[in-house]
């Protein structure tokens, strides 16, 4: 018996740890989101950043993005790419999944006119390089269109 209430505090840990914390507005730029309405970029992780700061993510942490948009077309599926952006030069960074309709809050098909919130929780991972740069986070429809596209500071350290 005492083993399943073990189970249970550490479920319950985990989830206050991702989910009990304060979502802050994260300052962010809509980059090439012509098939949506990008309505709020959100941070859920360890501190708020202030405003136009990077939210700083330490190797090792989980967080949490909520990105609130209303596509303007509707599609069956829904694909998401992170990339680290440093000057003009953008790397893949996969830290989300890439199907967006698992694990994320959207259920596929996507709707025209229905508003999402895209929120994947995210594992910084501990060989992460400290760095500062900007993040690119793209949403692709089924024909590969950018349904949504948002960049945002972030610091890891």
């Amino acid at each position: 018996m005492s083993g399943y209430i073990v189970i249970l505090c550490i479920i319950a840990t985990a989830f206050v740890t991702v989910y009990g914390r304060q979502k802050c507005p994260l300052t962010y730029k809509d980059c090439g989101s012509g098939l949506s309405k990008i309505i709020n970029v959100l941070f859920s992780g360890i501190d708020c950043p202030s405003e136009g700061a990077p939210a700083v993510v330490p190797r090792g942490s989980t967080v949490q993005v909520y990105a609130e948009f209303i596509p303007h077309v509707s599609t069956p599926t829904l694909t998401a790419s992170i990339h680290a952006c440093l000057g003009f030069i953008c790397l893949p960074f996969p830290l989300a999944p890439t199907d967006a309709c698992q694990d994320s809050n959207i259920t596929c098909p996507v709707k025209s006119g229905v508003q999402y919130t895209y929120a994947p929780v995210i594992q910084i991972k501990n060989y992460l390089p400290w760095v500062s740069a900007c993040v690119k986070w793209e949403l692709k429809g089924a024909r590969g269109e950018v349904i949504g596209c948002v960049k945002f500071p972030v610091k890891i350290v």
